[in-house]
């Protein structure tokens, strides 16, 4: 598993994962450690590498190419157009999932099949 941001634990992420504690807020500590520290916890048998950089300019293609799957778990449309436009290229599903309020979203993008591109109209 390959964990990509470039932002930092903030308190208002902490109503929206249980991957961080108020002690990552309160000391500004990189999303993708504690994330990843948070998963060891769950399954110390888990692999995984982080990528502290923007997922728009600072990830290649190669660590899409090496995936399974991509599941994006981002905030800006910006973000998501970048990841669906790096799994299209090399042919990797890609799994959209976001929450605004009290209401979350789930879609699957499938090359050749659909894309986040083609649903902005």
């Amino acid at each position: 598993m390959t964990l990509i941001d470039f932002d930092e634990v903030e308190d208002s992420n902490l109503n929206r994962s249980v991957l961080f504690r108020k002690e990552d807020a309160f000391t500004g500590r990189r999303k993708v450690d504690a994330a990843a520290e948070r998963l060891k916890e769950l399954n110390a048998g888990i692999d995984i590498s982080t990528i502290f950089g923007d997922v728009a300019y600072d990830v290649g293609l190669d660590v899409f190419r090496d995936a399974d799957v991509v599941i994006g778990c981002v905030d800006s449309r910006w973000a998501r157009y970048c990841i669906n436009r790096m799994c299209m290229r090399v042919g990797k599903p890609w799994v959209d999932g976001g929450i605004a309020g009290l209401t979350g979203t789930c879609r699957v993008f499938m090359p050749e099949k659909n894309c986040y591109a083609c649903s902005l109209g």
